[in-house]
């Protein structure tokens, strides 16, 4: 005999059968039971969540031949024809692929005839929003005006897409996500019904996976267990969804709080090696600092289970502070969002993780930087401070300076200074002391404008400020920041904040610290070791 899906054979067949969707199921079996139906309805929410589940037990319960309380019996000759969808009075339609007016029309001319066999005759319209604007036009006089004899259930993923003249003529059911701990019981009775074996744990790793989708965890359950079938473990769903395991989750935690560079890329890529996705990282490394948040925070409030080792993941939640946390989940939550625009994920990957690792080496980057205007080229950085800043005070048009970019060369041109107002002098040379001063000035301003520009700026050190030039000096080992910042876009955000905190107007240059030439200093020692004359050495260049 040909296998069945799991999430086929666990169906829901009656009201009672549905999971996590009580205020739905209560309703409707008390509108039957009072008889007081409504003409249509609309079921609304994520996928897997027993739209269309609830829209046949609804089909079952108008046309059960012998219903109890509200509910369908499911064993009478018209609940199995439903169930088995051979019940000629139950039309189910997919919206997806039968979009267009004429289908629609079709519709409408059938709506007239009288149930064949049973009492209602049911129309289950699924996906609805996928009708065209035209489809709901044609829709919308039989759904004001409909036959005693139909019934229409519309289920949707997408109800922002159906028309407000629709909405409002159909009686509207939210489905909500079911909790992670109800996925996993239900999880956990079907595996004893079939007689699987199985970790506790990766059956709620299972139903953590499946986002609240009870048919998603079904359909993982099985394949878990074509893939494991003697006991389903945490390692088996790992391996299937390519998700990380809780030993790498703890070491790229570890990797931050210990703010060690080359171990957090070394352990991205060994996951990515051994088959993790880039989004699916993301996602995973996100929902595990969550967890270690909720069991810094609120350790109640986690689901048994959740953390399999919680003895050596509580000093890392206690490692970071509660504003670390909400930056580096949004940071991960921005990434994820960006990742589908990205032409190369695995640096995106890196450039993301590089970014977390910054923010837990500058606390106090976290806090509310000071009031600074940012400069309007600026875009707002992935990971900018959520915290409210305090708007400077409005400056007069006029006062104004404007940022004007310099096409890039070879050398590098200095950043074009803001203009200066009228009536400001020049400035002139500053001393070491007082550049300093005004630099620091700078750099406390660009922590709160960008964390990752501040510790690319950090190397750099103060050279002069001359006949309007700012001169910035990067040593040579600092070279990738020195690429990173000397742009026309970044020299100028940093002489307009160097404008914003100074009052100063400059033109900005970077340069690179070049090694030592020591090629006559090495000339000197061949001569001096081997105990040559000048004419040997210039014998030896010819």
């Amino acid at each position: 005999m040909a296998h069945k899906a799991l999430y086929r054979v666990f169906r829901p067949r009656t009201f009672a059968d549905v999971i996590g969707q009580e205020v739905v199921v209560t309703t409707l079996q008390n509108a039957l039971k009072y008889e007081r139906l409504a003409h249509a309805y609309l079921f609304c929410g994520p996928r897997g969540t027993g739209k269309t589940s609830t829209a046949k037990i609804l089909a079952k319960a108008v046309n059960c031949l012998a219903p109890n309380e509200g509910s369908p019996c499911g064993h009478c000759d018209n609940c199995l024809a439903i169930a088995e969808d051979r019940f000629i009075d139950v039309v189910d339609i997919d919206a997806a692929s039968n979009r267009g007016i004429d289908e629609i029309r079709d519709l409408k001319d059938q709506v007239r005839f009288v149930p064949a066999v049973g009492r209602r005759k049911v129309y289950i319209i699924d996906e609805v929003h996928m009708l065209t604007g035209e489809a709901f036009n044609a829709l919308l006089k039989t759904l004001e005006e409909p036959p005693a004899h139909v019934l229409f259930i519309l289920a949707t993923t997408d109800p922002q897409k159906i028309p407000q003249t629709v909405l409002s003529r159909t009686q509207r059911f939210d489905f909500r996500r079911i909790s992670t701990q109800v996925v996993a019981d239900h999880l956990q009775k079907l595996a004893d019904l079939e007689g699987m074996g199985y970790e506790p744990q990766a059956l709620l790793k299972i139903a953590r996976q499946s986002a609240g989708g009870l048919r998603d965890a079904i359909g993982l359950l099985d394949q878990a267990h074509a893939y494991a079938p003697d006991t389903i473990t945490v390692q088996a769903v790992d391996d299937l969804t390519g998700g990380l395991s809780e030993r790498v989750l703890r070491d790229l935690t570890e990797a931050l709080k210990d703010i060690d560079y080359a171990r957090l890329l070394e352990t991205l890529r060994q996951a990515l090696k051994e088959g993790s996705e880039a989004g699916r990282l993301l996602k995973d490394f996100a929902d595990w600092l969550r967890r270690l948040f909720m069991l810094k925070v609120a350790p109640q409030a986690l689901d048994q289970g959740s953390i399999l080792n919680p003895e050596a993941a509580k000093p890392l939640a206690e490692a970071l502070s509660i504003p670390t946390f909400e930056r580096l989940i949004r940071c991960l939550s921005e990434a994820e969002a960006q990742l589908r625009f990205a032409g190369d994920a695995e640096l995106l990957l890196e450039t993301t993780f590089i970014d977390l690792a910054l923010l837990v080496e500058d606390p106090a980057a976290l806090t509310a930087p000071p009031a600074q205007a940012r400069p309007a080229a600026q875009p707002k950085p992935a990971c900018q401070a959520s915290a409210p800043q305090a708007q400077p005070a409005p400056r007069d048009r006029a006062e104004t300076p404007p940022v004007t970019p310099i096409p890039p060369a070879d050398p590098a041109p200095p950043a074009q200074a803001p203009a200066r107002p009228p009536g400001q002098p020049a400035d002139t040379a500053a001393n070491a002391g007082e550049l300093a001063a005004l630099w620091a000035q700078t750099m406390e301003a660009l922590k709160g404008h960008s964390v990752r520009l501040h510790a690319f700026m950090k190397p750099a050190i103060a050279e002069s400020l001359t006949d309007g030039v700012l001169t910035l000096r990067f040593p040579e080992e600092n070279s990738f920041h020195y690429k990173q910042m000397n742009s026309p876009q970044q020299r100028s955000m940093l002489a307009e904040l160097f404008y914003q905190t100074t009052g100063r107007t400059a033109q900005v240059d970077l340069v690179l610290s070049q090694g030592q030439d020591r090629t006559e200093e090495l000339i000197e020692q061949s001569k001096r070791l081997f105990n040559l004359s000048d004419e040997d050495i210039k014998l030896v260049d010819k």
